[in-house]
């Protein structure tokens, strides 16, 4: 960007100017954003300045009025890059019109593209398109901007969930607006990659805005979306501020959801105890919330900690109650989800043949979705693994890997991908092990639970060793 280096000569003359300075004491001025462009200025020099003729050359030319109102409508939302959708929204246009405006910002050099549709900020600009939304827009006209902004996340964030994971079952956060039109589950997981940093950015804004049911119900949304694509656990603080923001409003079924999803984070991290105290809190806040039915997730995700951690009898306790409960509202996709985790319960027991026959049943009956197919497959290849029944395990894992794969469901691919790995090493196919141990370990890198140096000391080992996240999973 042309200003970047005016900021340096401007840094550079304000350290010539005070000789007392050291670097350090430039740097603490610099790392506070409200002042930050106060600091960049010198004599007649002055970033603010620099960025303001570019802004009003736009407002003095017909066809940058609509750039012009633009930026400091971007200013509003907190999110990394924009793009014409989320644009649109911000500004109640069309998404051609908001589209043309961000090309006209471009051409400005106002913003940077960063990819196909999508456009960022320097920092410096970003500050001051902040300060002219502040000096542009009355408090109505920021406010309302904002919510149709964070609204376009919220609608899509819906739709994503809807089709990646239908049988989710929500409480119910509408949107005042459409998002965007998402065309299918692919096209919802690759959404959800691209904006994978917004979606983080808006939902921690929209915690601190004056809207909770905004806020609620992006955390809330955006779970399932991000299960699939292995990022779970990066939802933790804002499951925590659903909780606080649910519990402060009387919501107890948004209270008792978020709850049960920071359980299931807790889990996936290995913090079990954490895990279990507020899946525990999610079934008292179900109750609460005259919704007892829903505690089938609860109890669930409470059985499955319960076998991670070889506390069997609670393990069965708790996946007995979710059973009954989903038996109880005929409700097929839970009682299939149940099975399958039961058959890991009966393989850690040592009953190898009744947890086949359990896994085959959760087969035949969580159906419906990719996702459930390849995740019950999985399950019975564990089993098989268990019972010593190496190949039939080998070729069962395969075809759970092409269904996963399929499903986009990664982070299930490479808990998957690490036990097939282990079963072609025990029956002497080590090339086709290193194969899977490889696939598992990069889906890992991808989903941003191992570091680059973490996988590279991992390929490096004849025989690695089960990376951390694999284990918190069942």
């Amino acid at each position: 960007m042309r200003r970047l280096p005016l900021a340096i000569r401007i840094a550079g003359a304000r350290l010539r100017a005070r000789p007392d300075w050291h670097l350090s004491d430039l740097a603490a001025r610099l790392a506070d954003a409200t002042g930050r462009l106060d600091t960049l200025q010198y004599d007649d020099l002055a970033v603010r300045a620099g960025i303001a003729v570019g802004h009003q050359h736009l407002r003095e030319e017909p066809s940058g009025h609509d750039a012009a109102r633009a930026l400091p409508l971007l200013g509003l939302l907190d999110a990394p890059t924009h793009t014409p959708a989320a644009t649109a929204a911000l500004a109640g246009w069309p998404e051609s019109r908001a589209e043309a405006a961000l090309e006209r910002l471009r051409v400005a050099r106002l913003l940077e593209p960063v990819g196909r549709g999508r456009y960022r900020f320097h920092d410096l600009i970003r500050l001051y398109a902040r300060e002219q939304a502040a000096r542009e827009l009355s408090d109505r006209e920021r406010a309302a901007a904002l919510r149709r902004g964070l609204h376009h996340y919220l609608a899509t964030v819906n739709t994503a969930t809807r089709l990646v994971h239908p049988q989710v079952q929500e409480p119910c956060y509408g949107a005042e607006q459409p998002g965007v039109a998402l065309a299918g589950a692919r096209e919802a997981r690759e959404w959800t990659g691209a904006e994978r940093d917004n979606l983080l950015a808006v939902s921690r804004q929209a915690a601190g805005s004056a809207d909770p049911d905004t806020a609620i119900g992006l955390a809330l949304g955006l779970h399932m979306p991000f299960n699939y694509r292995g990022w779970v656990t990066h939802l933790a603080d804002a499951h925590l501020k659903a909780i606080e923001l649910a519990a402060r409003h009387g919501d107890w079924a948004g209270q008792a959801q978020a709850q049960n999803y920071l359980g299931w984070v807790y889990r996936d991290q290995g913090r079990y105890e954490q895990a279990i105290a507020h899946l525990e809190q999610a079934v008292a806040c179900w109750g609460k919330a005259g919704l007892p039915h829903r505690r089938t997730g609860s109890f669930n995700n409470l059985g499955i900690i319960y076998t991670l951690l070889g506390r069997l009898d609670l393990a069965h306790v708790n996946l007995s109650r979710a059973l009954s409960l989903a038996e109880e509202r005929d409700e097929r996709y839970a009682v299939g989800a149940v099975l399958n985790n039961r058959a890991h319960l009966l393989y850690r027991q040592g009953s190898f043949e009744e947890a086949i026959a359990q896994a085959r049943v959760a087969v035949a009956t969580w159906s419906g979705s990719l996702y459930a197919e390849g995740s019950s497959r999985a399950t019975l290849a564990r089993a098989y693994m268990h019972a010593g029944r190496l190949a039939e395990a080998a070729d069962t894992f395969q075809v759970a890997l092409a269904l996963l794969r399929e499903a986009g469901y990664r982070i299930g691919y490479a808990v998957t991908a690490w036990w097939s790995g282990q079963t072609l090493h025990a029956l002497g196919r080590h090339a086709e092990a290193r194969r899977d141990w490889h696939d598992c370990f990069t889906t890992l890198l991808e989903a941003r639970l191992l570091t680059r140096a973490e996988v590279d000391e991992l390929i490096r080992r004849p025989v690695p060793e089960m990376p951390g996240p694999i284990g918190h999973m069942l």
